[in-house]
């Protein structure tokens, strides 16, 4: 007892706010603020203050009255939120993701300063909504909001949505919007959302495409026929020519079709003599098998129809498998009758 204030002041507070509170009781005038605390045990808290001071006859300040609430509690609660809050914005701007909310009575649009930034809209050019911090409020059809958000003000529940926006600063960017309904413990409804930049996914997407795109062309190119197998030997992809081996196969029943089925259609394509029974035929589907599932096989078999195949079978590093097709039926000929004239000529010099 006894003391001046200064016995509990904590440091926190510049003197500058120390002045001004003096200043404005030493006009007579009541003050009121937030002041941090030192306790004897040296442990900080924090109290709301009013400070009313008295005047007497002659008009001076005769003495103050304070009242102080211990806010401690709230104050350490604030700082936790605002943490929270920091982590939040944070999180959600490594990981493209906008917050929103719209007040479904009044229409009030609530947007996060991440979502106005994936609109290419300057946060800093507005002012923080008092009734939700962190978000800035637009009103129901505000023309001050920016046109690229004029889409969250009609988005109806249940929502989702990819949309395209062009942005000054960052060209064309693609956007999910998602919303979805929520009530409140008041019974309020809002309509909840977030914006979600799928640009480097779309823009990934579109570049995969356009490489499987340029390795479709360049596989039907080769005029060979040409097939795909994933290591659990099903097919991957296969061009045209490479379809067109297996005639008595529909189209729906390519991509996932396992090599041994396959090999089965090549039987009844004419793969093997017709008068081969159940066991060659067999003992001709396992040898292939063998064939396709080393490290590379490389030969030459010749159809029914009389047509000669090189097939060229390879596995990659990461296990799938690469199978040629190549007709050779004029370089097979063009060696039968090499061969034969060779062996006429032998007879006619012996």
């Amino acid at each position: 007892l006894g003391q001046t204030h200064r016995i509990v002041q904590s440091g926190l507070q510049p003197p500058e706010f120390w002045r001004g509170m003096w200043d404005t009781v030493s006009q007579g005038l009541p003050w009121h603020g937030e002041d941090c605390n030192r306790a004897k045990d040296g442990s900080l808290y924090w109290v709301d203050s009013l400070i009313a001071p008295q005047l007497g006859a002659d008009g001076m300040v005769e003495r103050l009255i304070s009242i102080r609430s211990n806010i401690t509690h709230y104050k350490r609660t604030e700082k936790i939120l605002a943490a929270s809050r920091r982590i939040l914005e944070r999180t959600g701007h490594l990981a493209g993701v906008g917050g929103w909310f719209r007040d479904e009575r009044s229409g009030t649009l609530y947007l996060s300063s991440e979502c106005l930034a994936l609109y290419g809209i300057d946060a800093q050019d507005w002012a923080e909504a008092v009734d939700a911090p962190g978000y800035f409020a637009f009103e129901r059809d505000d023309p001050s909001l920016p046109a690229a958000a004029v889409a969250l003000q009609t988005l109806r529940p249940q929502t989702d949505m990819v949309i395209e926006v062009d942005r000054a600063d960052a060209g064309h960017r693609w956007l999910r919007l998602v919303a979805d309904l929520e009530t409140d413990e008041d019974n309020v409804t809002w309509l909840i959302g977030a914006v979600i930049d799928l640009t480097t996914v779309t823009l990934t997407q579109r570049r995969v495409l356009e490489s499987e795109r340029n390795f479709r062309t360049a596989i039907e190119a080769l005029g060979e026929a040409f097939a795909l197998f994933d290591p659990q030997e099903r097919l991957v992809y296969c061009n045209e020519k490479y379809r067109k081996l297996y005639p008595n196969r529909t189209s729906s029943y390519w991509v996932g079709v396992r090599y041994e089925d396959l090999l089965r259609t090549e039987v009844l394509n004419g793969a093997v003599p017709m008068d081969a029974d159940g066991a060659a035929v067999e003992a001709w589907v396992q040898d292939r098998l063998r064939r396709f599932r080393r490290e590379h096989s490389d030969q030459i078999v010749q159809l029914r129809d009389g047509r000669w195949l090189r097939e060229a079978e390879r596995r990659t590093a990461d296990g799938f498998h690469v199978s040629f097709r190549i007709d050779v039926t004029d370089m097979q000929r063009a060696l039968q009758e090499a061969d034969a004239a060779s062996h006429s000529k032998t007879r006619f010099l012996a």
